[in-house]
């Protein structure tokens, strides 16, 4: 429910829940459903930060932060060097979000994975160097509890989205995965809360634009984490009634939201058992219509040619977020974000993938012919969060009209992308930055993630 706007403070605050979730959480205490769901997302986001090291915008922001200061704390996934932690993971979570490949939790409306482990992967490495060894299930462990903030923060909100979720709420998510790591004190991680409160950052206006800065937004969240859990560890305070205080989170960030839903779900629903992996490289809200089509299109085999007209009935939400309408020289960020323009592109060639972006591609004439009759609708849906339902319906040009309506978009828990499906995936990402000959032991380390004594040998691979 909505909070007033002059709130009293009568009570502990709520965060103190989120502190002992926290620390408190370990590998005895998940099931085994969510840690298996963390064991494929973690490989899915190690293949996706490392393929985005590809993309012109992350060269810019490896230039960019070799200017903040030397160092060999962490690795740059598939960069051939290392730095500071808080840069390793500034460039980390850029990499993992700028080709829009990331998992995501679509109720919550969060990319969950895509702060928390960059943050925690450079602490963690950061930390070894200074002879401490962390285990597989440590890692596993703090992902879990870092995506329970993350997405538990994005789920309890009622209003529509306006600060850029996967980036404010993957902050706090990672705040929480690097004190799991730590196993920082009660007093500290409270501390680190409401320091990264303070830093958490990133607006939608980047991504209605389509602006390349929208994944950078991640990128600042992730070192902000770690700065955090600095400051709290030396001794600095920070604000407690963070949730629910006259300036907190669900008044602030978010318009109104539910506090309380969100403190009492915590070890009782895993947030990671419920994220979606994505098997396209576009906006997850593109996901419904090029699932649809791809399903009209298997169970009726037309062909491109016979299509005369494409429809697309979403919710509001997906609505805002993709549907834009195309146009030649699109830039490859907007393009990403741009449901009629990629539709024509899966009805030819069957999936969306990283060559799909190439310039000749995204200007091929008749593709782009076909997208001006690729319509996009918003439906009357009153939920400002929802991806779902979404119709898809093809009117062929003999006059048949196929139609098809999604509740479970392809890549999510009720319809998910299978074990081989997301280890070609992660071959795939991997091999595009010419990294594939590490694919095979990476996915045998992260499978057997439980049992790992220390895993800088997986870190060390990235």
């Amino acid at each position: 429910m909505p909070l007033p706007l002059d709130w009293l403070v009568v009570s502990e605050p709520m965060i103190d829940a989120v502190v002992e979730h926290t620390i408190g959480t370990r590998i005895e205490t998940i099931p085994e459903p969510a840690r298996e769901a963390a064991r494929l997302l973690l490989l899915d986001a190690f293949g996706v930060g490392a393929s985005g090291a590809a993309t012109a915008e992350s060269a810019i922001v490896r230039r960019a932060s070799a200017a903040w200061g030397n160092g060999a704390e962490a690795s740059i996934w598939a960069g051939n060097a290392s730095s500071t932690a808080g840069t390793a993971a500034f460039v980390n979570a850029h990499q993992m979000h700028t080709q829009e490949f990331d998992a995501i939790h679509e109720a919550a409306v969060v990319h969950p994975l895509t702060v928390v482990v960059p943050a925690v992967v450079a602490w963690m490495q950061r930390a070894s160097k200074a002879g401490r060894t962390f285990s597989g299930a440590d890692l596993l462990t703090a992902t879990v509890v870092g995506v329970d903030v993350a997405a538990g923060l994005g789920r309890a909100a009622t209003s529509a989205i306006q600060f850029f979720r996967p980036s404010v709420c993957g902050g706090m998510g990672a705040t929480a995965a690097v004190a799991s790591a730590d196993r920082t004190p009660a007093d500290i991680t409270k501390a680190a809360f409401g320091i990264a409160y303070g830093s958490v950052s990133g607006t939608m206006q980047p991504h209605t634009e389509g602006a390349p800065v929208l994944a950078t937004q991640c990128g600042l969240n992730a070192r902000a984490a770690l700065s955090a859990h600095d400051l709290a560890v030396a001794g600095l305070a920070g604000p407690e009634f963070i949730l629910e205080g006259r300036y907190g989170w669900f008044t602030l960030i978010e318009r109104s939201g539910d506090p309380l839903s969100f403190v009492q779900s915590l070890g009782q629903r895993w947030e990671i058992a419920e994220t979606s992996i994505k098997p396209f490289p576009s906006g997850r809200a593109t996901h419904g219509g090029l699932d649809g089509a791809l399903t009209l299109q298997r169970d009726h085999g037309f062909l491109i040619d016979e299509v005369a007209t494409v429809t697309v009935r979403v919710p509001p939400l997906v609505f805002d977020l993709v549907g834009r309408r195309p146009e030649a020289g699109m830039d490859v960020g907007a393009a990403r974000l741009c449901l009629a323009l990629l539709i024509p592109h899966v009805l030819r060639d069957g999936t969306i993938d990283l060559s799909t972006y190439a310039p000749d591609r995204l200007n091929d004439p008749a593709l782009l012919a076909l997208a001006e009759h690729v319509t996009i609708e918003r439906d009357d849906n009153h939920d400002p969060n929802a991806f779902t339902p979404q119709e898809v319906v093809v009117t062929l040009r003999d006059g048949r009209r196929l139609s098809t309506t999604l509740t479970d978009v392809l890549g999510s828990p009720g319809h998910p992308v299978s074990q081989a499906g997301i280890e070609a995936k992660f071959r795939s990402n991997l091999a595009s930055v010419g990294r594939d000959q590490a694919a095979g032991d990476i996915i045998d380390l992260v499978s057997h993630l439980d049992d790992l004594d220390d895993v800088s040998s997986l870190l060390d691979l990235l």
